[in-house]
């Protein structure tokens, strides 16, 4: 029986030791290594800001997010002076079938380069190097940057991150063991998910990060954090990410309750908050201004 062959081809290793003076690399890398057939609208790209640039921040989206659903996040970010480099890790670019083969490792080689052409891009500029990530991006990133020892970004701003979940959140994630290249349904909405199914590949790649931060303390990650979560989430636990909060005492990061309930969704999720009408106006317009407050955008 032939053997299915992963075409993906990009040769970028992560390694934690590795200085991003080091490592020579250009966003063209990350978007064409690969035979897959990618969707040109979910590569990941960079959104000029409005004016000088006073920062630059590394965007990441949720598991089967499509990543051009974080471009109203990004646009609160580039109106108000910041650089975005918009993230798309794999299976998130248009291909399921690239999702089948995802893995754990995959997603920090992918990071560790995303993250080195921002922070290029902030060192050449002199500004900050900030981070905002939704749910499997917000744990991608912490993920990652846990692993660095100096090279972090200034501030972060994690919305629903799938760091800390509830129990049955983890079921997907337990199945990896079946093997095979199977995917479950997905519930989420049909205009901003990526794919009709999530692999198992997938869900065990997140149970994998989400392991790797139950290893090591998030100490070196102290730094000013903001972090939205609906108490009601049905995949995020508030409850654990104040626990892990206290006990790691990571007095920096600051948890704010949000609610969905304005949405203008037929329907809608308390997972789901990454614009306006998944947020509702009111509700919006709060997070909008905790963001640029956050990150010291305001002239």
């Amino acid at each position: 029986m032939a053997v299915e062959r992963n075409p993906n081809s990009f040769s970028f290793e992560f390694d934690p030791s590795r200085s991003c003076a080091d490592i020579d690399i250009v966003l063209e890398d990350l978007n064409t290594h690969s035979d897959y057939k990618y969707d040109k609208n979910e590569l990941s790209t960079w959104l000029e800001s409005r004016g000088a640039t006073k920062a630059i921040a590394l965007v990441a989206h949720g598991l089967n997010l499509k990543p051009s659903k974080m471009n109203a996040l990004a646009k609160v970010l580039t109106s108000n002076g910041t650089e975005v480099l918009r993230v798309s890790l794999a299976g998130h670019r248009g291909s399921k079938k690239e999702g089948l083969f995802t893995t754990h490792q995959t997603w920090r080689n992918e990071f560790q380069a995303h993250y080195c052409l921002a922070k290029k891009r902030a060192q050449s500029l002199n500004v900050p190097l900030y981070f905002l990530g939704f749910s499997l991006g917000a744990l991608a990133g912490v993920d990652f940057l846990n692993t660095q020892v100096s090279h972090l970004v200034e501030k972060m701003v994690l919305i629903s991150p799938a760091t800390d979940v509830h129990w049955y959140s983890k079921i997907p994630g337990n199945l990896g063991w079946i093997g095979g290249r199977i995917s479950l349904p997905s519930k989420n909405i049909k205009a901003y998910r990526s794919q009709p199914s999530t692999s198992l590949a997938s869900y065990r790649a997140m149970k994998e990060s989400q392991e790797s931060l139950d290893e090591i303390s998030l100490s070196s990650l102290n730094i000013p954090t903001m972090i939205f979560v609906d108490p009601d989430d049905e995949l995020v636990s508030l409850k654990k990410i104040n626990k892990r909060i206290n006990k790691q005492r990571l007095d920096n990061w600051k948890t704010k309750s949000i609610n969905n309930s304005g949405s203008t969704l037929k329907k809608t999720y308390h997972h789901l908050v990454v614009d306006k009408a998944s947020m509702g106006s009111h509700q919006w317009e709060i997070v909008k201004k905790n963001i640029i407050d956050h990150f010291n955008l305001k002239e």
